[in-house]
Parts: structure tokens; sequence; C-alpha cells
């Protein structure tokens, strides 16, 4: 065995069972393995998009476990075997990663205080006449 092997992992098995009592055997396959059930989603029955192994139903669940590699293949052989497991998926889970917090920048305060904004106050537009229009064309056209 390597040292490499010896490191055990997290996984995930995600399953499609054909009936909800063939729970209790595949968790005896994964003891048999020697592995620990970390957690467990409960079953839900589903209903399947095309038939799979002539079944139109299953019952879905995914558990986390931890397990030596070398035990993972020994499992896939195992859930391989059984006709009552529809579709199964063992997936490594990638561990979480510290993500450091993002630091905030300093703010520095301005040397000069910053000038009040005045308030623009609405200029209202004059109103002419007809007679000082014309007054102010004629001035404009000479």
């Amino acid at each position: 065995m390597d040292v490499i092997d010896d490191v055990r992992k997290e996984y995930e098995l995600a399953f499609m069972l054909a009936l909800p009592e063939e729970e209790a055997e595949l968790e005896k396959a994964l003891l048999e393995a020697k592995v620990e059930i970390r957690a467990r989603r409960p079953l839900a029955a589903v209903r399947l998009a095309y038939p799979i192994k002539k079944q139109n139903t299953a019952h879905f669940g995914a558990w986390k476990f931890v397990a030596l590699p070398n035990s993972v293949q020994a499992i896939r052989l195992s859930l391989g075997l059984r006709s009552k497991v529809i579709r199964f998926l063992i997936t490594a889970v990638a561990p979480e990663r510290q993500v450091p917090a993002p630091v905030k920048p300093e703010v520095k305060e301005a040397a000069t205080p910053a000038k009040p904004t005045k308030a623009r106050a609405r200029v209202k537009p004059q109103v002419l006449s007809n007679e000082a229009l014309e007054e102010k064309l004629v001035e404009i056209l000479k």
C-alpha cells in the first residue's frame, strides 16, 4: 500500500433504488467496505424522464461518507452487481478552501475640507409678448 492510499477521503454517493427497502442493503454494502457514513439525505420518490432498467419511478437518495480510495472501487463493483440499484454515482468531495476575507482599503481623509455645494435655484424663463419678440428679432437682423 502506498502512503497516498492510506489517506481517507470524503465521497458522496448519489443513488436511485427500485424499492425504498433496498436502502438497508446499500448501507450493508458500504459498511462491509469499512466506510464511515457522515450524512444522509432521506429517500425521495422521483419519476424518471425515461425508463431505466424497465423502471419509470425510483427512490433517490444521497450519502456522504469517508473511505480509503482503494475501497471505493470495491464499493462500485458491489453496487453495480445489485439489481435493485437502478443508478449510482460516487464522487470525491473537494476539500473546502479557506478564502481570505477581502481587505478593505484605508480611507484617507482629505487635507482640505470639501466645498459645500450650492443649491442652484431654478431660473424661470422670461415670458415675452409677441411685440417684444418682434422688436428683438428686428434688432438681431440689423
